[in-house]
């Protein structure tokens, strides 16, 4: 795959059949990565909730696109007049890489700077090395760690 050839899209009500199904696919994989101890994913109850967060107004979404080879997406929000959260970044194995993850958190920086935002957060799994590599990578760093207990 050769980086030139990949664009960013935003999602919209026109295109976003074309790149349901994907979603879906590299969703449940990301799930199955970053929660490997839950037993059931509601990969379509996600979905369906993404969708309605995005046609409400409340998330942006882009998709990385080959051609009509579906890369993966970004999906983000404005979580206040500060900071942008992103929420979900997947991109399918055979395209991880090579840049397309840096291309769509590109993508949301330039949504961030249109809106005067200077700063964005996300959390990542701990067991997700290749997560937190990546975003270290790009320049995220460690703000706080969230413990959980189970009881």
């Amino acid at each position: 795959m050769k980086k030139e050839e990949i664009q960013i899209l935003e999602l919209n009500r026109n295109n976003f059949n074309d790149y349901m199904n994907e979603i879906k696919e590299v969703m449940e994989y990301s799930y199955s990565l970053n929660f490997p101890h839950e037993k059931e994913l509601d990969v379509d109850n996600k979905f369906n909730k993404l969708l309605a967060y995005k046609f409400n107004g409340n998330a942006e979404i882009y998709v990385a696109v080959e051609g009509k080879c579906f890369l993966g997406y970004i999906w983000f929000f404005k979580k206040d007049n500060e900071r942008i959260h992103l929420n979900e970044i997947a991109v399918i194995k055979e395209a991880q890489s090579i840049g397309v993850g840096h291309r769509l958190v590109k993508k949301m920086e330039e949504f961030a700077r249109k809106c005067d935002i200077k700063q964005i957060e996300l959390f990542c799994m701990e067991n997700n090395a290749n997560a937190k590599k990546f975003y270290e990578h790009i320049g995220f760093y460690t703000e706080k760690r969230i413990l959980v207990k189970e009881i």
